[in-house]
């Protein structure tokens, strides 16, 4: 919800923005018993940024959870600056 939250904000003030659920681009690779890396995932973000690049799109909002050990990596991201938000609730 935050992320779409951001999304929403930005595509009001008039900014070419897309969204995406990490989730949804590993769906159902690795099992959920499994945890290891997950290069699809990774790679099937680089290229729905890239779609949304050449779309027009300024920035893309990622949602999700992010491993920092078996998650995206920068390098899966080709010509984007990335700002990781990190949000914790107790």
């Amino acid at each position: 919800m935050v992320g779409w939250e951001g999304f929403s904000r930005l595509t009001r003030a008039g900014i070419e923005a897309g969204y995406v659920n990490i989730d949804r681009l590993g769906r159902c690779y690795p099992s959920r018993c499994q945890i290891r890396a997950v290069p699809d995932k990774g790679h099937n973000l680089g290229a729905v940024v890239a779609d949304f690049r050449s779309a027009g799109a300024r920035c893309v909002i990622v949602s999700g959870v992010v491993d920092a050990a078996y998650g995206v990596h920068a390098d899966m991201v080709p010509r984007a600056a990335l700002t990781v938000c990190r949000l914790r609730a107790g």
